[in-house]
């Protein structure tokens, strides 16, 4: 589909590596954005 140019070395990055970048930081930062609001709601039900 479409390809991005880096600019530093021309080099063209294809989606699946985007994706991987995508997976890789926002993954552990969504995992902990549940387990908090998990957390959260089951602190809240204890009050």
């Amino acid at each position: 589909m479409w390809k991005l140019v880096c600019p530093p070395t021309g080099e063209h990055l294809s989606d699946g590596a985007n994706i991987d970048v995508f997976q890789a930081v926002f993954a552990p930062f969504l995992l902990s954005a549940y387990l908090w609001l998990r957390f959260g709601c089951l602190w809240l039900r204890c009050l």
